[in-house]
Formats: C-alpha cells, structure tokens, sequence
C-alpha cells in the first residue's frame, strides 16, 4: 500500500505557497513584505502608502462622483503583486526538508 504523497515539497513548492500567502497577506498593504522579510517596503507601505491613498482618495472623491473609490484596491493589487514577486529573504524551518 503505497502513501498518499510520493515526495517532500521541494523547496519552489514552498516558495510558491509562500508567495501566495504574501499577496494574500498583502490585502494590508505592507503585511506581505513584512512577512517575505522586507521590513523597510512593509513598513513604508503601511505607514506612508496608506495614508496617501487614503488621502488621495478623500480629496478626489467629489470631483471624481466617487470613481477615486478604485484607488485603494489598484494600491492593494499593486501591493499584492510586489510581495507576489519579491524574494523570500526569511529563512523557514521546512526549507531543510
């Protein structure tokens, strides 16, 4: 009777899911880079991004009859995809596996 798995996850399937779970992180623009060990990106992103989207956004909401409402999720998808893309610079326990 074989197992249900015939290997240990190498390490690009670790990375991979690492990457995912950065982006999702990422819906707090900052967590994921954070979390990949880019400490000086999540921290700007969280305390200086926000604030200027956020910022932004309130000033042109009128003007815009609320189109500037997509500004925020164009900075979360953006976020999302740097921490995607960015290197893992955390060492992890399950990289000696």
């Amino acid at each position: 009777m074989e197992p249900f798995y015939t290997s240990e996850p190498d390490d690009s399937q670790l990375a991979s899911g690492r990457s995912w779970f950065a982006a999702f992180l990422s819906l707090v623009p900052g967590l994921g880079h954070i979390y990949k060990g880019h400490y000086v990106a999540g921290v700007g992103y969280l305390l200086v991004g926000i604030p200027i989207v956020a910022g932004v956004t309130g000033l042109l909401l009128l003007a815009t009859f609320g189109l500037s409402l997509a500004l925020p999720l164009i900075y979360i998808a953006v976020a999302a995809a740097h921490a995607y893309a960015s290197e893992d610079l955390q060492r992890h326990p399950l990289h000696g596996i």
